[in-house]
């Protein structure tokens, strides 16, 4: 699954979900890595783009610009509560 999100001013973007792997940015604790999700805009056209192998299932998500703004994907209308007044992305993968 590619996951993408356009942040021209960007200096960080990181894809957080509720996958084992990532478990909301806080797989970092079991991986050592500080930029769990971390997405990259190789060709500097302001979409950033990161590639998940994720198992059949039904996962939420967010992007994360810059470690603190949390954002729902804008090209994707599925989405549930997110408990925060806000709203998760939801990705049905099969």
């Amino acid at each position: 699954m590619t996951f993408r999100f356009n942040a021209p001013s960007a200096k960080v973007v990181q894809i957080g979900g509720n996958w084992q792997e990532n478990n909301w940015l806080a797989g970092q604790a079991n991986t050592g890595s500080f930029l769990v999700g971390e997405m990259k805009d190789e060709d500097g056209d302001g979409i950033w783009e990161r590639t998940e192998k994720l198992p059949p299932g039904r996962y939420q998500y967010k992007f994360v610009i810059d470690r603190v703004n949390w954002k729902e994907d804008p090209n994707n209308p599925n989405r549930t509560d997110d408990g925060y007044g806000g709203f998760n992305s939801l990705i049905d993968v099969r």
